[in-house]
């Protein structure tokens, strides 16, 4: 069912919704800023859409995340011209590209996860050391880059990007006009150049990182990316700029529709949260002839960084004349949190005939492995470190085929626990 937004109608709401509290967030007049929210403490940070460029993921040492910035505004209803990346599979900087072959080439964040933006979107998605921009070397522990990716900028002019390779901290960051003029090498240290947040921010025409991100813990970010939807009339489905949320980094949500506002229960949906990126997305209005319209029997609960529980509705958007949007929202719970146990591990290949590589971001001490009967199997491994990495390399050459258990121990009672197949 839904409702159309009016102001007489929107302010009898709140009359009668006195229980709950109201936040109201902006994107800018034509959507022409990102705007960084905090549930708990009703701020916002506006970010010009035309800060950035690129962002790289610096949460640990094992992500290796590479996002283009999709967001683009409005001039007069118009979109303005937003960066684009082309995907080539050619590894070799130094090749004459042409440009309009690679037109259907065109890649995108798939706001999935955060683990994998637009330059990891051609990875092989069975092989945990492929990031799509490059592959884990165990000789060098590190991502080495093997694909230039070709950027158009908002002004309309290219240039030819080689990620050469995320080694312990540090990315080191190539481009250049097409013709190979101004060639910039950068190198990008996750912990510095961060500033602890999660993100590196670059931006290719000053050719600098720039700081985007609020001090707080932020729950979602307001405003443009791209999607696959429908177009203004709702004839063509295609990727298209939209006008939404996307959760934050350690965010989980879930999507209550067809319910009882009032009484809908997070009980009914713990289940269901996911640690998507677009679960509320931007289809939470709908644009018709007269006007946007709103669900009224559609909420979402959010979990936050903090374990928090909120229960939201939008209840009001302006469109582009303003960017704003209005929602209610009150916390219905807080979930324990729980410390983890786990260390973080790949392993690869898998299966494997004689070698497995073990690569994890904390020592293990002792490794024990059981066959599928549970009986414990002798096994020895060598060890490799740098700064920030620790590659096992373990010789299963004299053991018989098969599916077998691995654990791992650590400091401070932290555990591994992960499989292998022994192949012929």
């Amino acid at each position: 069912m839904k409702i159309f937004i009016q102001t007489s109608l929107l302010l009898s709401f709140i009359v009668s919704m006195q229980a709950q509290t109201f936040q109201e967030i902006s994107c800018g007049a034509g959507y022409n800023q990102q705007s960084y929210v905090s549930l708990a403490t009703d701020e916002q940070t506006l970010v010009d859409n035309d800060t950035w460029d690129l962002a790289f993921t610096a949460f640990g040492v094992q992500d290796a995340g590479i996002f283009i910035n999709e967001s683009s505004g409005s001039i007069n209803g118009q979109n303005i011209p937003v960066v684009e990346v082309y995907y080539t599979t050619i590894s070799n900087f130094d090749v004459d590209f042409n440009v309009e072959s690679l037109k259907d080439n065109l890649i995108f964040n798939d706001e999935i996860s955060y683990n994998y933006g637009a330059f990891n979107s051609t990875r092989d998605t069975l092989n945990p050391f492929d990031f799509g921009w490059g592959k884990y070397e165990p000789s060098m522990h590190g991502v080495v880059g093997n694909e230039v990716f070709i950027v158009k900028l908002r002004d309309g002019s290219f240039k030819k990007v080689l990620i050469e390779s995320l080694i312990g901290t540090d990315y080191t960051l190539k481009y250049a006009d097409l013709n190979g003029d101004n060639l910039v090498i950068k190198k990008l240290n996750k912990t510095t150049d961060s500033n602890g947040k999660g993100f590196i921010f670059y931006n290719l025409s000053t050719h600098s990182t720039v700081d985007i991100l609020p001090s707080y813990d932020y729950d979602f970010m307001y405003g443009r990316y791209i999607s696959i939807a429908k177009d203004p009339n709702g004839t063509i489905v295609q990727q298209y700029n939209v006008t939404g949320i996307l959760t934050g980094p350690q965010v989980s949500s879930v999507m209550a529709d067809g319910v009882d506002v009032d009484n809908v229960q997070f009980a009914d949906y713990k289940d269901q949260m996911s640690d998507r990126l677009d679960v509320i997305g931007y289809d939470w209005k709908t644009f018709t002839n007269a006007g946007w319209i709103l669900d009224e029997d559609r909420v979402y609960f959010i979990k936050s960084k903090n374990n928090t529980i909120w229960k939201l509705q939008f209840i009001d958007f302006e469109g582009s004349s303003t960017g704003t949007t209005v929602l209610t929202k009150e916390v219905v719970g807080q979930q324990t949190a729980t410390n983890d146990a786990n260390i973080a591990s790949l392993v690869y290949p898998n299966p494997s005939a004689d070698i497995v590589y073990v690569i994890t971001d904390q020592e293990i001490t002792q490794f024990q492995c059981f066959d599928t009967n549970g009986r414990s199997i002798p096994i020895t491994f060598n060890k490799a470190s740098d700064a920030s990495l620790y590659v096992y390399t373990l010789d299963i050459r004299n053991m018989q085929s098969g599916l077998y258990i691995l654990q791992g121990f650590g400091q401070n009672q932290k555990t591994l626990t992960t499989k292998f197949i022994k192949s012929k």
